[in-house]
């Protein structure tokens, strides 16, 4: 069979006669009876080209997709563990389980080091001075490693599941494993400047298990980068040293971070951390406008919350904050729980006005990296308008990346690394919290981001709001939701606003989505769902899949919350990974164009060019007819089989459209209440 397009169209469109008339151009096949019928496959092969922008070293399916345009430029440059030389009985564990540890790694696959002397070494291309180290360790476990350059032993870097190790079911998020969970956040990372030494193109660096003890180790990948030399202080910035804090040791620096803030909004200057590790035991305000709070650089200062209770630790800003600029720290924090969702410890919240700039930022181990909105519950709601994050790593953290809510417009999330995050690594959610009014959220941006190894939620998330943009990011190995996800089932304004359309386009999503979330529910690469409302006016074109772990893109749609109108999925390309697949036991779905219908519960409805009049008010009941009434449709396309109007009679008949096959498409129509 022909394919006409590439399309999918969902919305209800009125003709010039004024004849209402659903447009649905889905590649493959014809609804004809009620039921879907399943047509010839695409005879094409969709032929993709590759480079990794962020230098990550991956798979064969992979390196055939050209990735110069998608995700984040970072200055490191990935080796992955099994892709290294392994040492001793080092070996390779590779698993798409979702049970099993590897699932978590990067392509499903990391080193295990079992026994003292267990290694991998790799060559490095290019000088470097860092290195981040991501591995998995038991639930309460540590380990050693230790870091040979040439053969020598440089460094020791310690290992601990402290801040890591989660359990999920469909009942919530636990400290700790209970029946029936999925252990996630089996991994974390370890990240050091080597010491006095400065690595050379061509150097061996080796990562070895230096312990004789039982614990497995695990390595998924290794990123070593150059970190530029530590940033003075400016001529017109007050030192929080001046005003008492005192680096690297065990005392509280919270009261001298803010006599220097108070005194920098005073006196209209700035506020300079320098090198070294300061303790901040509490939640820090920042109630400033005008002003630059920063650092040495993310390899130098560090701020390090010493609370593990909720509500113990980040920076929160106030509401009368315009114009502030945060930069060039390390936040992290001994936060353990999400404490059933009531954490409240993101690494930044509140509304930091308009015109902020949050840049060259790195957090992990907090609830959330940043949450943006205002839950104050005064009438007079204060919205962020304008706020840029750029070249930010928000990683391994219990909940989400960024959330622009609660009215969050103009704002960007771009050129940044989001990885393993427990929630949507980056989302905007039109929220509307209790005891608040908020506005809308609107034309919020997620753009060039790299967005990875996500163990819970989508790699982005849009739960409603208008005019929103999530272009040329990276999304990789999110494995236990979709890649991005478009959906009601939050409460708020969801999509009832958005008249300027939202676009998804130009995104690579690699190994995304799943066939059984933790609520074993099959979820796309793309993900649609409803429950407290439709969706409208999206456009998903020009994306590449590859290797998903389910499909292209499936919706879900309530029968009683919810129709797609003006959905358009078109232009999307899928790739195989067939050879890694093999070697793992593995099948993979044949490379082709993705056009397909958003899946049902049973099958996915797949039609050709279809438009089909509507002509719901002027059925005629037969008391004869038991059957579907199906008058052939005018307006069918050559190249496909005839296509049908369909017309329910009587209460069998409208039975039948209530099944769910009939229903995805009587949802469309948007007749779900009406025939």
């Amino acid at each position: 069979m022909n394919h006409l397009n590439k399309d999918i169209v969902f919305g209800i469109r009125k003709s010039k006669l004024g004849v209402f008339s659903v447009v649905i151009a889905i590649m493959g096949a014809c609804f004809l009876t009620g039921k879907s019928v399943a047509a010839d496959q695409a005879g094409e092969q969709a032929q993709v080209q590759t480079q990794g922008q962020e230098a990550i070293t991956s798979d064969p399916a992979s390196s055939q997709v050209d990735t110069s345009q998608y995700g984040a430029s970072m200055p490191y440059t990935r080796y992955e563990a099994d892709k290294g030389n392994l040492l001793g009985k080092a070996e390779v564990e590779e698993s798409q389980d979702s049970h099993s540890t590897a699932i978590e790694a990067s392509d499903q696959t990391y080193v295990a080091l079992k026994e003292k002397g267990d290694g991998v070494s790799f060559k490095v291309n290019e000088p470097a001075n860092a290195l981040t180290v991501r591995y998995t360790v038991p639930d309460g476990t540590s380990g050693q490693l230790d870091v040979q350059v040439n053969g020598h032993s440089v460094q020791q870097l310690d290992l601990s599941s402290m801040s890591n190790w989660q359990y999920l079911n469909d009942k919530g998020v636990h400290d700790s494993a209970q029946a029936d969970t999925r252990a996630r956040f089996q991994f974390d990372e370890v990240h050091s400047l080597l010491p006095g030494l400065q690595l050379q193109k061509g150097d061996v660096v080796s990562l070895v298990k230096n312990r004789s003890d039982d614990v497995h180790y695990g390595l998924d990948f290794v990123e070593f980068e150059q970190a530029p030399d530590p940033i003075a202080q400016g001529d017109n910035a007050i030192n929080i040293v001046s005003k008492g804090a005192t680096p690297n040791d065990d005392t509280d620096d919270s009261q001298a971070l803010y006599d220097a803030i108070y005194e920098a909004k005073q006196t209209g200057k700035n506020v300079y951390i320098p090198a070294g590790r300061f303790n901040l035991n509490r939640k820090v305000g920042i109630d400033a406008s005008d002003m630059k709070i920063s650092g040495a650089g993310i390899w130098y200062t560090q701020l390090h919350f010493t609370s593990d209770q909720a509500g113990g630790g980040g920076f929160d800003f106030l509401h009368q904050d315009n114009h502030v600029e945060f930069s060039d720290v390390y936040l992290s924090s001994n936060l353990r729980s999400r404490y059933g969702e009531n954490a409240q410890y993101k690494a930044i919240s509140g509304t930091p006005g308009k015109n902020s700039h949050i840049h060259d930022i790195w957090a992990e181990h907090f609830e959330v990296g940043m949450w943006i909105g205002d839950y104050a519950g005064i009438n007079d709601m204060k919205y962020t308008d304008g706020l840029v994050v750029e070249n930010v790593r928000l990683r391994n953290n219990l909940a989400d990346g960024v959330n622009f809510a609660q009215g969050t417009k103009n704002s960007i999330v771009r050129n940044s690394s989001i990885r393993g995050n427990g929630d949507d690594g980056l989302a905007s959610w039109s929220s509307i919290a209790d005891g608040t009014e908020s506005a809308v959220a609107e034309n919020n941006k997620f753009l060039h981001n790299t967005i990875e190894l996500g163990w819970r939620a989508g790699g982005v998330g849009i739960f409603g709001g208008k005019g929103h943009e999530i272009a040329y990011n990276r999304i990789k190995d999110n494995i236990g939701d979709a890649g991005i996800r478009l959906t009601t089932v939050f409460k708020g304004h969801n999509f009832d606003l958005n008249e300027e359309g939202i676009w998804v386009h130009h995104n690579l999503l690699e190994r995304t989505g799943t066939k059984s979330d933790i609520y074993n529910k099959h979820r796309g690469s793309i993900d649609v769902e409803t429950r407290y409302g439709d969706i409208k006016n999206v456009t998903i074109e020009d994306n590449v899949f590859v290797a998903p772990f389910d499909t292209g893109v499936i919706d879900h749609l309530n029968p009683n919350g919810g129709i797609l109108n003006h959905v358009e999925v078109r232009n999307n390309q899928t790739m195989s990974q067939l050879s890694h697949a093999a070697q793992a036991g593995l099948s993979a779905p044949a490379s082709k164009p993705i056009g397909q219908a958003l899946k049902v519960k049973e099958k996915p409805l797949q039609a050709s060019a279809v438009k089909v009049p509507l002509q719901p008010s002027k059925v005629q009941p037969s008391k004869k007819q038991t059957g579907l009434n199906l008058k052939q449709a005018k307006t069918v396309t050559k190249t496909v089989k005839p296509n049908y109007v369909l017309k329910a009679t009587n209460s069998k008949q409208k039975s039948f459209l209530k099944a769910p096959s009939a229903l995805f498409l009587y949802r469309m129509m948007g007749l779900r209440q009406t025939v």
